[in-house]
């Protein structure tokens, strides 16, 4: 059965109001700088300024009518088909990474909802009247399948009051590395510029820098709580859904076939109060929803495993991890001999105070990337790595891209490798640190065991 969904006409209705506010807007601007207030202008100045707003608008009506790219959605039995203009691309349903609805003030007065489908290789959005939207929904087969399920309260999570230490996260963050770059630095700057009462222009300068931001970050944070207002994660059996949003809603649904790997993340502050960030990485290649976005706060230990749970139900914080000790720092040391023995000569004729810079790159690396621990199960593989900051990452074997190795001379010695894994080109490399070399060639087999099962199955 093939069922088709045209785009509401009121987007056209939405652009030309707007342009003739635009319009209205200049205009007016423009005369109340000749005139030079607003109070002056005669009647007739304000008639002509409407009037010629209006006829922009007219103008732009009969311009964009003529020029619309006529767009639709072709439902059929194995997926969807879009067509904007000349442009076709037919989508089946097992390539959907998710499926959004976006209702904002102005969509409200309308009647009108923005649908905006995410695939493996692009992004599709159309604006439907809420009639059309509603029996698109019913008709796309994983989102009417969602629609039907119930959930009780142990299948939904809701962000308190622990979503505003993040802020307080940034600022403990920023702080240290403020001191960081400090400490390694501030010796050398007084040695340059000859006395310890000189250098307050540089500690000035680092601390203006640091300040812009601080600002900038607890602007982010602040942006996040009004644009995520009344955020409410679902637990569904195929999906998890999104919903946030005061005056503009979005109902965001996240397939869990979707999903390459996620990562649960631990700063200082979260560990001090026993919170979690959750992100997670999915096959969407297209400019939608980053994928840091769909849980965008921090959450208390109990919702974060309710949702890791959801991701791999195999998953478990306590399962038995790998370790394998101290030697797993001498890698990184010899990593930094060269910079250190440029740092070291420049010592010679500086001063001994540039031995300080070692300091930086030195605890920058071990806090990222050092190893804490590693475990293969059956379907996946976690990794636990970072000093500063803990990740657990939880990757799938079948959904693994690329692995790559490295071994310098110290880890040749200890018979650890480097292991770095790509889950694609479009996200993030997870650079796990040092582990075993027999345990990295075990790992590397593990994607290549899975994808045979399947082919036999």
């Amino acid at each position: 059965m093939t069922k088709e969904f045209c785009q509401s006409r009121h987007r056209r209705l939405i652009y030309t109001v707007f342009v003739y506010l635009l319009a209205a807007f200049i205009a007016l601007w423009a005369d109340v700088l000749m005139v030079g207030r607003i109070r002056e202008m005669t009647p007739f100045e304000i008639a002509a300024i409407f009037l010629s707003a209006l006829g922009v608008a007219f103008i732009f009506w009969l311009i964009f009518s003529a020029t619309e790219r006529k767009t639709k959605i072709i439902l059929q039995e194995e997926g969807l088909i879009f067509v904007r203009g000349a442009r076709r691309l037919e989508v089946l349903f097992s390539d959907i990474v998710s499926v959004r609805s976006r209702t904002g003030l102005v969509a409200k007065i309308f009647a009108i909802v923005k649908v905006e489908v995410e695939t493996r290789a692009d992004m599709i959005d159309i604006l439907l009247s809420g009639k059309d939207a509603e029996e698109f929904f019913e008709s796309v087969p994983m989102v009417a399948a969602s629609e039907a399920e119930d959930t009780d309260s142990d299948d939904r999570v809701e962000v308190g009051k622990e979503k505003y230490l993040s802020m307080l996260s940034s600022f403990v963050k920023l702080t240290a590395w403020l001191a960081l770059v400090l400490l390694s630095t501030l010796p050398v700057a007084v040695v340059i510029v000859g006395s310890w009462s000189r250098s307050g222009y540089y500690v000035l300068g680092v601390l203006a820098v640091y300040l812009v931001f601080l600002i900038g970050y607890f602007a982010k944070h602040i942006y996040a709580y009004i644009h995520y207002a009344d955020y409410k994660v679902e637990i569904l059996s195929q999906e998890v859904r999104i919903s946030f949003g005061k005056l503009s809603r979005t109902e965001n649904s996240l397939y869990y076939d979707s999903i390459l790997s996620f990562r649960l993340r631990q700063g200082f502050v979260e560990r001090l109060f026993g919170l979690y960030k959750i992100s997670v990485e999915t096959k969407q290649k297209a400019k939608g929803l980053s994928d840091h976005d769909y849980f965008p706060f921090l959450m208390t230990k109990e919702n974060a495993m309710k949702l890791a749970s959801a991701f791999e139900p195999d998953f478990s914080e306590n399962g038995e991890l790998k370790k394998i000790g101290g030697r797993r720092i001498v890698p990184y040391l010899e990593k930094i001999i060269v910079p250190m023995i440029g740092i070291l000569i420049l010592s010679i004729f500086l001063t001994p105070w540039a031995l300080f810079l070692c300091f930086a790159p030195l605890i920058t690396i071990l806090l990222l990337h050092l190893n804490q621990g590693y475990g293969f199960r059956e379907e996946h593989a976690v990794f636990c790595y970072g000093v500063w900051t803990k990740n657990i990452a939880v990757i799938r074997y079948d959904n693994i891209a690329g692995i790559t190795a490295s071994e310098n001379f110290s880890a040749k010695k200890f018979s650890l490798t480097g292991l770095e894994i790509s889950m694609g080109r479009y996200t993030q490399l997870y650079g796990v640190g040092y582990i075993e070399r027999s345990d990295f060639f075990e790992f590397a087999e593990k994607p290549v065991d899975v994808k045979s099962k399947c082919e036999k199955s």
